[in-house]
């Protein structure tokens, strides 16, 4: 399975909604993937939070004041839409500040990050290699979300040529070769 196909099913998969064999070849992925593993760790975390957080009840006689209300001048009746636009809305900050506590933005990606973050594919990914800024470790490609955030500035705004300004000293190969013996 490739990562995209398992990450569409990570959902179903925590719900224990797969047949068998899709749990088998989820699994099997997981084993191999330690993005995709930790991005199902990560939801399953996020879902075990959201079941944590106490539900709101209303008051008693909440729906009765409402069904009245809505019997009652316009202005009253929107007075009261607006509160609970107003409560709905400091819940859902609450809510927001919650779950960014459970998964820190990541300031250093993975190329498959970079292509979900982009939302291209992983083979367009690859062809954008000599754009966008990169790093190796050891044999793999880390990219800085900031420099990723300013090549699609300079992208957006059409400024400067089609790749990135490298910081590379304009004589970086003789540089090099002085350093030869």
């Amino acid at each position: 399975m490739k990562c995209h196909d398992v990450r569409e099913e990570l959902v179903a998969y925590i719900d224990d909604e797969l047949s068998p064999m899709g749990r088998h070849a989820i699994e099997a992925h997981l084993a191999e993937c330690a993005d995709c593993a930790v991005e199902c760790e990560t939801l399953q975390e996020t879902i075990e939070a959201t079941h944590q957080i106490a539900s709101i009840q209303p008051s008693q006689g909440w729906w009765e004041k409402l069904q009245e209300n809505m019997q009652t001048p316009e202005s009253d009746f929107l007075s009261e839409l607006r509160a609970l636009r107003e409560s709905v809305a400091r819940l859902e900050s609450r809510m927001d500040g919650r779950l960014s506590q459970l998964e820190p933005a990541k300031e250093v990606m993975t190329l498959e990050e970079v292509a979900s973050y982009l939302q291209i594919e992983l083979d367009a990914m690859w062809n954008l290699l000599d754009e966008i800024p990169h790093f190796q470790v050891g044999y793999e490609l880390r990219f800085r979300k900031s420099s990723v955030d300013e090549w699609m500035h300079m992208k957006e705004n059409g400024s400067g040529s089609d790749s990135f300004h490298w910081d590379f000293p304009t004589n970086w190969l003789d540089r090099l070769s002085q350093l030869e013996p």
